[in-house]
């Protein structure tokens, strides 16, 4: 559960963006499906219901991903150290 942080209320979640069109419309707010493709790490979004503020953020799976990822980038810099 996200809060909003202008005005404190509880965010809807459902959401992540895509583009639209030809892309010259940019980026649209979408409701997420349950795809997941390895190596793809989606954005998701939440959206207060009061001001309409919109939250970016990874989450689930994608955050997990891109964790691993780092840690694998971290101990591969590491080792180009190594003399």
């Amino acid at each position: 559960m996200r809060i909003c942080p202008r005005c404190k209320t509880k965010m809807i979640d459902k959401y992540g963006l895509t583009g639209f069109g030809n892309g010259s419309t940019g980026l649209c707010l979408v409701e997420r499906s349950s795809l997941f493709t390895k190596g793809v790490i989606p954005i998701r979004a939440a959206v207060c219901p009061d001001c309409g503020e919109v939250s970016l953020y990874i989450g689930g799976s994608g955050l997990q991903y891109l964790q691993e990822e780092l840690r694998k980038k971290a101990l591969e810099d590491d080792e180009d150290f190594i003399i």
